[in-house]
């Protein structure tokens, strides 16, 4: 209200900031006396029922690595663990697009140890649990490493069957091809990553190729004509380039086909695709520009002339091998009939291979990573404590395998997403039959086994340990590329007519099957496990005389199982509102006749019992029902 020329403001009542000031709440008379929500209820200030378990685990092999801040390193806070673990929170931090994720993890670590300093208590431990920056620079170090052995050992190769000369003219050529393709993929939006690196390392041993060729014919024409002009230097590129420029356009097209490939793949691929392309594209540039024009300044007056002119010269030896391999085959139509025939025989051969499973086919190898994670599922219907009980089982184990650094037990609750588990939906995994481990190796260089080797020797006293439980246990190991649903996905499609009954029963039968299947471990489906229901179903009749609505049974049965919200403490020290949460003691509402004695207010404010109102009936939960391109799957 306005007084005296000034706005006042008004508000009735306080808020309240604490659990004391809750339980001094009237909420009753009786026989002339206030009724107080402490004599009624239990006021506690605290931690409400557990919805879910987060432990964090210190393995054999804890702080091993100490360069850098990898999986497995802590900030300080360090104390001797308990061998239940630790209770644990867990921040994830994802990077803006476009950003380096290398930089931004080094930066994160460094806040991360001032607010150590400044923040957090001394006896919080803080640890580094996943670090995909340091992946990153590692995997690129090694890319940018590999690269620089490549073209060492090229040049070497090239000094000792060219000479010095001829295999600078070459090495030159290498950074100038490299240059125009970076340039090129700028103008396609492609950023310098493990993908392009990886192209360029595969397109080192493609495109020196072109100028070796130049190269070598300049300095046969310098040698056989004692001479060396600018006319015999265009004179020798002009002798070799068809050959040139159709050998460079069937490596070319031998590698677009990888821009067909769709989805996540394809996406992966395309740098790929795109730079070895155009990386033989330029290398044909440079060796009609570049070297030509440098190998006459650098080999001119370098030659020793006639030195080839004699029979058989500097190539006496490849000649006389071709001589005799190829010259019989073409004299003598037959035999070289045969040769084909003994062609498209290996040919065929090589397919038979694939085929049979004598050589196994895998669009990308395994990576050596350093994380494993382990998918436990339990029947529907499962309590939050009997799937944390088995998922400790599982810790023990982890705690006797040297390599691990340390796991983090997620029960109840889903794990933080990665890629892998991002396409594959982890993050949805919040229920309480679901638990996720997810366990941090010792750096590659620091144990013997790669990853997919330690993950074969661990699942048998996994699966062990699965099998007591009745748990479904998986074994996921993150790919070296895009993430997929799964290695093996069938999906068995039904038409109105038929039930979900009738697609358990053939998704039992197609299960049975690839069991048989050698290579198969983990079967899963989407099938939901039968689950006890009870359904109070009110007598409408009974209820209506006694004044009590279907609406009010509903609430009073799921206040008594699931509580309920009743507002907000504003409590000084906390940063944000506390909430007040009314549940019903866990004895009280453990079984059918314990919530059948719950009272609902009736007319007059009579009190009645549910066991008078109505009938407890038990059925089964409804099961998911999965479309796929509107059909049922």
């Amino acid at each position: 209200f306005d007084r005296n020329d000034t706005a006042m403001r008004v508000r009735a009542g306080e808020f309240l900031s604490s659990a004391r000031d809750l339980g001094e709440l009237v909420v009753g008379v009786w026989n002339a006396r206030p009724v107080y929500l402490r004599d009624v209820a239990d006021v506690t200030d605290g931690p409400g029922e557990p919805l879910d378990y987060v432990r964090f685990h210190r393995g054999p092999a804890w702080n091993r690595f100490r360069e850098g801040f990898p999986a497995g390193v802590s900030l300080g806070g360090e104390a001797p663990a308990p061998p239940d673990g630790l209770p644990a929170v867990t921040i994830a931090v994802a990077k803006q697009r476009g950003s380096n994720n290398v930089w931004v993890a080094n930066d994160l670590i460094a806040r991360m140890q001032e607010l150590r300093r400044e923040l957090v208590p001394g006896d919080v431990e803080v640890a580094v649990t996943r670090n995909y920056g340091f992946t990153a620079n590692g995997k690129v170090e090694e890319l940018e490493e590999g690269l620089f052995v490549a073209i060492a050992v090229v040049m070497a190769l090239l000094v000792i069957g060219l000479g010095f000369r001829q295999a600078l003219v070459v090495a030159i050529a290498v950074p100038c091809v490299f240059g125009l393709t970076l340039i090129v993929n700028y103008f396609f939006g492609f950023s310098i990553n493990r993908i392009t690196l990886f192209a360029l390392t595969i397109a080192l041993g493609l495109l020196v190729d072109d100028p070796i060729v130049d190269v070598e014919n300049i300095h046969r024409h310098f040698e056989l004509r004692g001479a060396s002009t600018a006319d015999i230097v265009l004179e020798a590129v002009n002798e070799v380039r068809p050959p040139l420029v159709a050998a460079t356009f069937a490596v070319i097209f031998s590698f677009l086909p990888l821009l067909l490939v769709t989805d996540m793949m394809g996406q992966y691929l395309r740098p790929m695709a795109v730079n070895v392309p155009v990386t033989m594209l330029m290398s044909l540039v440079v060796s009609f520009t570049i070297t030509p024009w440098l190998a006459w300044h650098m080999l001119r007056g370098h030659s020793q002339g006639g030195h080839a002119a004699t029979p058989g010269g500097h190539a006496a030896l490849p000649r006389k091998f071709f001589r005799r391999t190829l010259m019989p085959m073409i004299r003598r139509p037959l035999l070289g009939r045969l040769f084909l025939l003994l062609v498209v025989v290996l040919f065929i051969g090589s397919v038979l291979l694939v085929l049979t499973r004598r050589v196994r086919v895998k669009q990308l190898p395994y990576d050596n990573k350093d994380e494993l994670l382990l998918v436990l599922d339990m029947p529907r219907g499962t309590t939050l404590e009997r799937t944390d009980a088995a998922a400790r089982d599982f810790e023990q184990f982890l705690l006797t395998v040297p390599e691990v650094t340390d796991f983090e037990a997620y029960v109840g609750t889903a794990s933080p997403v990665d890629f892998n588990g991002m396409m594959r939906q982890y993050f949805l995994r919040r229920a309480p039959n679901r638990a996720d481990i997810r366990v941090n190796l010792v750096h590659k260089t620091e144990r013997v086994h790669a990853s997919h080797s330690l993950a074969l020797r661990l699942r048998a006293p996994l699966e062990q340990i699965a099998r007591r439980h009745g748990v479904k246990l998986k074994i996921v190991e993150l790919p070296a590329g895009p993430p997929a649903m799964s290695t093996l996905v069938a999906a068995i499609y039904s038409g109105p007519t038929n039930s979900l009954d009738d697609l358990a029963r053939t998704a039992a039968l197609l299960k049975q099957r690839l069991r048989m299947e050698p290579g198969v471990v983990d079967i899963d489906d989407t099938l939901d496990e039968d689950q006890v229901r009870y359904t109070y179903a009110v007598d409408r009749e009974k209820a209506a005389l006694n004044g009590v609505s279907e609406d009010e049974v509903a609430r009073t049965v799921a206040l008594a199982v699931s509580g309920q919200p009743a507002g907000i403490l504003e409590a000084p020290a906390e940063r944000t509102p506390v909430r007040i949460q009314v549940w019903f003691p866990r004895a009280e509402r453990s079984s059918l006749p314990d919530l059948s004695q719950i009272y609902v207010r009736g007319f007059g404010g009579k009190m009645v019992p549910l066991s008078e109102l109505g009938q407890w009936k038990q059925d089964l939960e409804d099961r998911t029902i999965y479309h796929r391109q509107l059909e049922r799957v």
